[in-house]
């Protein structure tokens, strides 16, 4: 796994920013920004968009110039359309919230880092005992995202019984009913997504993290590299005026 800059790195952005950068609107077409429903980072509610790494990204256009809208897709399709940016006559776009790893390092451009979760191993009690090393659950029904880093994780771990489910939602339900016995998953999210199908997050066990989970937003390959300092100049003001800090309050629990 890519280690972040809350790991010890620069934080991911494309080039430095001098002292002197200004943010300046851009007057190019709006660069639309893709997402997928990955509760709590980003999810529709009451027809409003929503999540941790919406706010932040909603927080940061307004240093830009961007509109802050996003639009919402089957996160295998988002994936794909913004590696076709640039190519095939299709414009670059940037997506959110995309985790950086070896797979990917080379497929997307690394725009700005938005937040460090870590990953973990979910039981629920009485139903599975508490995982706490990955050799533990090799044999087990073990539910991940489809598509993600973590499923190729454990793939590449060996596990024997991986059920890729298309979001987090099925993955808890199938958890709460027992139809899994792990759920390989950011720590953040597991308790979001209890609560929200009316679950008692307090049944959850978590193994210690296990890796970072570090969130990017991130552009096709070709993306500008002047539009993505304006994105990096945006994220320091928004941590500089305490947006950040406050959002990231609001969604840990």
């Amino acid at each position: 796994m890519f280690s972040s800059a809350a790991f010890g790195q620069s934080g991911g952005a494309v080039s430095p920013i001098t002292k002197d950068a200004a943010v300046v609107p851009t007057t190019e077409p709006e660069i639309e920004i893709l997402t997928g429903t990955i509760p709590p980072y980003s999810f529709i509610e009451d027809g409003k968009q929503k999540g941790l790494i919406i706010e932040i990204i909603e927080a940061m256009a307004k240093h830009t110039g961007h509109s802050g809208k996003i639009k919402f897709l089957p996160w295998k399709r988002a994936l794909q359309d913004v590696l076709d940016g640039g190519q095939f006559d299709q414009p670059v776009r940037m997506i959110i919230p995309l985790n950086r790893s070896d797979e990917r390092e080379f497929k997307y451009t690394w725009i700005q880092e938005i937040y460090v979760d870590d990953t973990v191993f979910v039981t629920k009690k009485g139903m599975t005992p508490k995982i706490e090393r990955a050799e533990q659950a090799l044999n087990l029904s073990t539910g991940v995202l489809l598509g993600s880093p973590l499923e190729a994780q454990i793939r590449r771990l060996g596990f024997k019984n991986v059920d890729a489910a298309v979001d987090e939602e099925t993955n808890a339900r199938k958890l709460n009913l027992g139809r899994i016995a792990v759920w390989h998953v950011a720590r953040m999210v597991a308790p979001f997504v209890f609560i929200q199908l009316g679950f008692s997050p307090t049944d959850l066990e978590y193994s210690t993290g296990l890796e970072p989970n570090d969130l990017y937003l991130a552009g096709s390959k070709k993306f500008p590299p002047k539009i993505a300092e304006l994105w990096q100049e945006a994220m320091k003001k928004t941590k500089e005026d305490g947006t950040f800090a406050r959002i990231v309050k609001k969604y840990s629990r």
